[in-house]
């Protein structure tokens, strides 16, 4: 399960397309004919593997721009530039 995991694209993984893996698969080749349950391979893998359910934004960075106080600490700044230089 592990190698099959980390072969996988990063955020690509579900407990879907993990559950249907392990029916289809591991159980398959391993003989067993009973099959497990999304909310299972869910269960496993947030508890048992780690892994969290998040969602990912590629290529965006947020610096707090309209924070409270950094507009205080902005306008602050801009007003002793503007007392500074008379315009």
């Amino acid at each position: 399960m592990h190698a099959y995991l980390a072969a996988q694209a990063l955020g690509t993984i579900t407990p879907h397309m993990m559950c249907q893996h392990i029916n289809e698969a591991i159980l398959l080749v391993l003989g067993i004919k009973s099959m497990i349950s999304e909310s299972t391979a869910q269960h496993w893998l947030k508890f048992k593997l780690g892994y969290q359910c998040k969602e990912s934004k590629k290529g965006l960075y947020v610096d707090g721009h309209e924070c409270p106080d950094i507009i205080k600490e902005r306008s602050k700044f801009i007003e002793q530039i503007l007392n500074r230089y008379e315009w």
